[in-house]
């Protein structure tokens, strides 16, 4: 009932300070402000404030999730991380003019269908359906050669839609993935095939001196059974 936001009528002598009310509370309405100024003296003859309210019908909590598309153990410099961002409209109604924004500096937004890139972090979604999502695409070179770990968040700063309803600003909305940073990852891996290498050229050297000596042992035992059988023949 729009009647029980009006204020009771109130009675100031001239001159005396008037304060109105910063924030009055109304269920299932919002207080937008006044149209005057809300600290003045009383003039000297009567005066009526007016201020204005919005119908809350209710608030919508959008939720996002991130991934990474081309996930490995570690990436090193010139290589590229691939992101998938899913925005989902959990509301039985559309949303509007969604605004997403990655915090990680050197990502980028890639174009796709369904929302603009403003600027290579930020993105604007001008509609979701109801019970639906929409997909986003993002990516990041390294360009370093470190060894680290990076943490790359993405949020919903902002959501519209008709009718009144209203973004859940008591929620975060938020999603992270982790990845490595790791440049070393192809000198380790030559250095362990090296040593791999190395080990099987030793085994295969002692396998060879092992085959020698037997056969000389071989040998002399055939010579020496041969010489026996000779001696007995002599005699």
């Amino acid at each position: 009932n729009a009647e029980s936001l009006i204020p009771e009528t109130r009675s100031y002598a001239p001159g005396e300070i008037i304060n109105l009310a910063n924030n009055p509370t109304a269920s299932g309405y919002e207080f937008l402000g006044w149209y005057h100024e809300d600290k003045f003296p009383m003039p000297e003859e009567n005066i009526t404030i007016y201020g204005e309210w919005k119908k809350k019908n209710g608030v919508f909590t959008p939720t996002i999730k991130k991934e990474i598309d081309n996930k490995k153990e570690a990436y090193k410099k010139g290589e590229t991380i691939s992101f998938k961002i899913t925005i989902t409209n959990t509301a039985n109604y559309p949303i509007k003019e969604v605004l997403v924004q990655e915090n990680l500096k050197d990502i980028k937004f890639k174009e796709g269908e369904g929302y603009t890139v403003k600027g290579d972090r930020y993105v604007v979604i001008p509609t979701i359906t109801a019970n639906s999502s929409i997909t986003l695409t993002a990516t990041y070179k390294v360009e370093k050669e470190t060894k680290e770990t990076i943490t790359n968040t993405v949020e919903i700063t902002g959501a519209l839609a008709d009718n009144n309803y209203e973004l859940d600003t008591t929620k975060e909305y938020k999603s992270s993935v982790e990845f490595l940073i790791n440049s070393d990852r192809k000198t380790e891996t030559k250095e362990e095939t090296k040593t791999e290498t190395k080990t099987t050229t030793n085994t295969t050297k002692t396998l060879d001196d092992i085959y020698k000596y037997l056969a000389i042992f071989i040998i002399s035992l055939i010579a020496i059974i041969i010489l026996v059988i000779y001696n007995k023949k002599k005699k």
